[in-house]
């Protein structure tokens, strides 16, 4: 499943940015898909509305789904399309609900992008149609285009590239306006993110020195109570296992070590005694020794 979300305008266009969003396969009308609010999500609406964010990239937090959200795309047309009236301004957000299929999507736009982002934009941009009788939007989105383009844009990744987009699994990373400006109180208020999840203490961290932050990512110095009772009680069976293994292996010696001191000896002892004027002798042979 891919949810396109969309935030986007054109030069003769009368209403401006408006947020809308379909699903793949879905409410298609006339080969065009129409937008609507029915799968508009908060972190998106926020991340488009918000002149700080610039991108979101991973997995959407209390979601199982991954998202790669786009802002500040432009393309002019020039003289070459009347309707739309030379430029059209571009913010998409693609939501998967697979990751391999979201990391594909991200690896294949990303390459396109560094080697030709206008081609890129040129591409996207085609797949806004204007559309005046349709109030809210003024545009649709040619289905065609966009779904050929999605099966263009994948890539595969190889075992190290895996690696290296791994970091997209667990948590999202947001790229903001400016790498001069620490954004990281204002982006945790933006977005709300919470400072627990699974009794652990996380937070929204920047990469020092760049306009890229991640969330969430372990609080310092903090240790969990979830991480104390998974993994300390274990630990303690494991120790009081191995204690009682010690004091039966000392038993067992102490045990040993008394057998091999109970030795049979034999030693004559005598004995006389005198019975009717004989002398009788008796002779014991066996003493053991403990």
């Amino acid at each position: 499943m891919i949810k396109v979300h969309s935030y986007c305008t054109y030069s003769n266009s009368h209403a401006g940015f408006v947020y809308g969003s379909f699903v793949i396969g879905e409410n298609a009308d006339n080969t065009d898909y129409c937008l609507s609010e029915e799968n508009n999500a908060n972190i998106v609406q926020i991340a488009f509305e918000n002149g700080i964010i610039r991108r979101l990239c991973g997995k959407i937090p209390s979601s199982y789904n991954y998202i790669y959200l786009i802002r500040k795309l432009k393309y002019n047309y020039g003289n070459d399309h009347s309707d739309i009236g030379r430029e059209v301004q571009m913010n998409f957000g693609f939501e998967f609900d697979s990751y391999d299929e979201f990391l594909s999507f991200v690896f294949g736009f990303n390459n396109a992008e560094e080697q030709d982002a206008q081609t890129l934009y040129h591409q996207l941009a085609d797949c806004v149609v204007p559309d005046k009788s349709i109030e809210i939007y003024q545009y649709r989105i040619s289905k065609d285009t966009l779904d050929s383009w999605i099966q263009s844009i994948k890539q595969p990744l190889s075992n190290d590239e895996n690696e290296q987009y791994k970091k997209y699994k667990k948590g999202i990373y947001i790229t903001a306006s400016s790498t001069s400006t620490d954004y990281t109180k204002e982006i945790s208020s933006l977005f709300g993110f919470p400072s627990i999840i699974n009794e652990q203490a996380v937070e929204l961290c920047r990469e020092e020195n760049t306009a890229n932050y991640y969330y969430p990512l372990k609080k310092k110095g903090q240790f969990s109570k979830k991480w104390t009772q998974v993994r300390i009680k274990p630990i303690i069976v494991v120790v009081l296992i191995l204690i009682g293994l010690l004091a039966f292996a000392l038993w067992k010696n102490s045990s040993k070590q008394q057998t091999n001191l109970s030795i049979k000896m034999t030693i004559p002892i005598e004995e006389t005694m005198m019975v009717d004027d004989q002398q009788l002798v008796f002779i014991e042979h066996e003493v053991i020794l403990s």
